[in-house]
């Protein structure tokens, strides 16, 4: 859960300096280079999403995994993936799946959550 919030911190955070972006382009241009230095790892919002929450599975635009077998980061990863933990994520775009009813300041109520939401979609 904390790899949750870090990630929609570093993206508010990433816009209050960078601006909000205008299109896919400059998203993955944020994406990348915005970053946090967690216990001496320097994590992007790439990394923290594809290689820790996603467990390190290849993106569908690129059929590599984000981080190699032997990245320390990957010490961090969330195993198993959990592919609901999507809408916990704010882009504050068209592009993000957040779903606003998503309490996930309490593990157990985050998972009812979700499970409503899934079953919604």
């Amino acid at each position: 859960m904390l790899y949750i919030h870090l990630y929609n911190l570093l993206v508010i955070h990433s816009y209050v300096v960078c601006g909000f972006p205008e299109n896919l382009m400059e998203w993955r241009h944020i994406e990348r280079f915005a970053s946090y230095s967690v216990g001496g790892v320097t994590l992007s919002l790439a990394d923290i999403l594809h290689g820790l929450l996603r467990g390190n599975k290849p993106t569908p635009w690129n059929r590599a995994k984000h981080l190699e077998p032997d990245d320390r980061r990957l010490e961090y990863s969330s195993i198993p993936y959990d592919p609901r933990i999507l809408f916990t994520l704010s882009q504050h775009n068209r592009y993000s799946a957040i779903d606003r009813s998503v309490c996930v300041s309490h593990l157990a109520l985050a998972d009812v959550s979700l499970y409503c939401i899934v079953a919604r979609h």
